[in-house]
């Protein structure tokens, strides 16, 4: 499939018009299927690796088998998933040759912002509206974050939540670089512990918490 993705990104080049309109492409080879953005070099495609919510997991897969296929069309590609994907999962990003991409979510940052949301929106007490978010190195943490706040800003009962972001670092390599910025769009997002004196107090008591984003050591 290696030979079939490489011309995309090249085509996003030559094409403003193909940069912009496209989202998202896959590539499939036998039962094999994955997905990337129109600017993803062959590295940065993935499975689809579970259909989700659980609702469409109610189908006959075509050869009684379910493959990547299967999971890339009935999960990602569903009406709803894909539309909140287009809507709030897909964003711009500038990498560090100055090269501006396109970003599409995996699925567990798909899942995962979806899930967050979803408690926020169904838990009547602060308990409920919580939680963690358990991710492992590289599974795109901070992504989940952005994912979560363009769902909130999205939804017609959680748009007017406050959304607080704090950034324990200036250099995205190191850490422990003092706070470098923080943002107050009744949420307080952040898995970062800052010192008290660089808390900014807001006036208004806080509706819920939620953690998108681990204390990274």
């Amino acid at each position: 499939m290696g030979a079939g993705i490489r011309w995309r990104p090249a085509c996003a080049k030559a094409s403003r018009a193909c940069f912009i309109s496209t989202s998202c492409s896959s590539a499939t080879c036998g039962e094999k299927a994955d997905f990337g953005s129109i600017t993803a070099e062959v590295g940065h495609y993935f499975g689809w690796r579970e259909i989700w919510p659980e609702a469409l997991q109610d189908y006959r897969p075509p050869l009684a088998v379910e493959r990547d296929q299967e999971r890339l069309v009935q999960g990602m590609l569903s009406r709803e998933n894909l539309l909140t994907i287009l809507r709030t999962c897909t964003v711009f990003m500038d990498t560090d040759t100055g090269q501006r991409v396109k970003v599409v979510c995996r699925y567990q940052q798909f899942q995962a912002a979806r899930r967050v949301v979803e408690r926020l929106c169904q838990g009547r007490q602060s308990e409920e509206r919580g939680g963690v978010v358990w991710h492992t190195q590289g599974s795109g943490k901070s992504l989940t974050m952005v994912f979560v706040v363009r769902m909130l800003r999205a939804s017609a009962d959680l748009n007017d939540f406050k959304i607080v972001l704090v950034n324990d670092r200036t250099d995205p390599d190191k850490v422990n670089t003092g706070i470098a910025f923080l943002i107050v769009c009744d949420m307080l997002l952040t898995g970062f512990v800052a010192p008290i004196e660089q808390v900014m107090y807001i006036d208004k008591k806080f509706r819920s918490t939620a953690c998108c984003r681990p204390l990274r050591g």
